[in-house]
């Protein structure tokens, strides 16, 4: 999963393999299902700093060294 702030680059919050069904960075957790073949990313506690586009990346061949596929994201706004 990875973070895009407004007019910036993506940033990683967390890389899992196929083997891994929940992943932790801080308030992030990213949860896998293998045989759907379907993540989410589930934020705790959201803050007006997390207002971004989120986007699910796969690689090909379970690393970053494979072609990567970037999903086409969402948009999250946190309001005050």
């Amino acid at each position: 999963w990875y973070k895009q702030d407004t007019g910036r680059g993506p940033v990683s919050l967390t890389i899992m393999t196929f083997s891994e069904n929940t992943k932790s960075n801080g308030r992030y957790t990213a949860t896998l299902d293998a045989d759907t073949k379907q993540s989410s990313l589930h934020i705790t506690a959201s803050q007006l700093s997390d207002s971004a586009s989120y986007i699910c990346v796969v690689s090909d061949r379970g690393s970053t060294l494979g072609r990567l596929y970037f999903g086409r994201g969402t948009q999250l706004t946190v309001w005050p």
